[in-house]
């Protein structure tokens, strides 16, 4: 025979074709955003719930979480709450830089950094979500 049988998985049609019906082809050609999208797919049904935030991660990636993140249990590593403050100095500086720079405080002085430093507390305390605990201990 010599020929090879090739399908172009797309488009709705590809809701149609069952695994079994892929295996009957020789070349299944699709594109890029279709594969990464049924990866995806594939790898979101293994996905579990978080009991304390209700995040989803795969499981072996909500060990992790637990222990350092999420949990009565939690312990943040040195560095990680090293990096933490590092990022809230610097959130608070931009904010402080961007309240002066809008004439909403005058630059440089102890007002501008308590407002930034009260403006970004607000700012993450929305970014949190609904029901959603962050827990550093």
């Amino acid at each position: 025979d010599g020929t090879l049988s090739v399908l172009v998985y797309q488009n709705a049609k590809r809701n149609q074709y069952t695994p079994g019906d892929l295996l009957k082809y020789d070349v299944v050609l699709t594109s890029y955003p279709i594969l990464e999208y049924e990866y995806r797919r594939c790898v979101n049904r293994q996905r579990v719930k978080c009991q304390y935030c209700g995040k989803l991660f795969l499981p072996r990636k909500l060990v992790s979480h637990n222990q350092y993140f999420c949990g009565p249990y939690a312990r943040r590593t040195a560095k990680l709450a090293l990096r933490d403050k590092k990022n809230q100095a610097s959130r608070e500086g931009a904010t402080s830089k961007a309240m002066a720079t809008l004439g909403i405080v005058k630059a440089g002085s102890a007002e501008g950094a308590a407002a930034a430093a009260k403006a970004v507390k607000e700012a993450e305390k929305r970014s949190l979500g609904k029901g959603a605990a962050r827990h550093s201990l």
